[in-house]
């Protein structure tokens, strides 16, 4: 009996130390995790605890995601939210396809109690030491976002198929990035090149992208701002070429031949070509054609009557 009862606690003292053993090792492998520790995804490099300069890289590697028109992950850690960070790094990055698709991203991982990266998180809205996934479009706008564990699912398969869908629609908005781009360096070099007509030529049609392709982009704005100031500058021009034509008119009209004015056909002429060398808009374009219409049937007019006159003296002096 006291042999049973030996045999029984010495069990039960078995388990006990087991028990204690297993929880032990549970505690010290909960210990060893350390948020932002993940390689599993080929991050950019900058963390400062890996040789990364957080500004310099981050700038980098932001630039990076622009010019190959790629869309962005960004993983903001942190140590005050521990269990976060856990699944994220040691399930989501580890199953799936995930690792796979990542490749398709500019993977940015960012300590979100850090300092340098203030204003990045301020503005993609991310709260100091606060955990939270990002996936952005190549400009880093917002196209999912995940900060909770709370009705999530089969978490990895709803991140790939989130992961997928950003990639279609960054895809989808490069495409249009692209023309802009492509426009906008074309008014540069005009513009570098002094290559007056084509630089406006080009302004317009940057300012009608908005419309064509219904995105947001301060170079299409500032197109736009330009024009409107070269359409009141070309406007002004016109008003008085206008003006200068009305007086040569009124002139011709009240005395003939003798009232021409070649003075201010000469300076509405010049206004004219200003227009048309500085201004070459299509909104002053009938403008523009009507006053030299006017202009040329008042010379046309002139010399008209002038031959007339002088055929008449040679009629009277034969």
């Amino acid at each position: 009996m006291n042999m049973n009862m030996c045999n029984t606690g010495g069990e039960a003292m078995k388990w006990t130390v087991l028990l204690m053993v297993f929880s032990s090792f549970l505690v010290f492998a909960q210990e060893e995790f350390t948020p932002g520790a993940d390689k599993n995804i080929s991050w950019e490099n900058i963390d400062k605890k890996t040789g990364g300069n957080s500004n310099e890289a981050l700038e980098k590697a932001i630039e990076k995601a622009r010019t190959k028109y790629k869309p962005v992950l960004v993983y903001f850690f942190s140590k005050n939210d521990v269990e976060f960070c856990r699944t994220i790094e040691e399930d989501w990055f580890k199953k799936g396809n995930i690792k796979t698709l990542s490749a398709k991203f500019i993977c940015i991982k960012l300590d979100s109690s850090d300092k340098e990266t203030e204003e990045l998180r301020k503005n993609l809205k991310v709260e100091d030491g606060v955990a939270v996934l990002l996936l952005l479009d190549c400009r880093l706008q917002e196209l999912e976002r995940i900060d909770t564990l709370k009705g999530f699912g089969d978490a990895v398969e709803r991140l790939s198929e989130k992961m997928k869908e950003a990639v279609k629609k960054n895809d989808e908005f490069a495409k249009k990035l692209k023309e802009v781009d492509a426009v906008a360096n074309a008014v540069e070099n005009a513009q570098k090149q002094k290559k007056t007509r084509e630089y406006v030529q080009y302004l317009e049609i940057l300012a009608g992208l908005k419309a064509k392709l219904g995105i947001e982009d301060p170079r299409i704005e500032e197109a736009r701002k330009k024009i409107e100031e070269l359409e009141a500058a070309g406007k002004a021009a016109l008003e008085e070429a206008e003006r200068l034509v009305n007086e040569a008119e009124q002139y011709f009209r009240a005395r003939g031949t003798q009232g021409f004015r070649q003075d201010l056909v000469n300076q509405a002429q010049q206004k004219l070509n200003e227009v048309a060398s500085n201004y070459p808009l299509e909104s002053l374009r009938k403008q523009m054609m009507d006053i030299s219409y006017r202009l040329t049937n008042l010379v046309s007019e002139y010399n008209r009557l002038k031959a007339e006159e002088e055929k008449q003296k040679k009629g009277n002096n034969p």
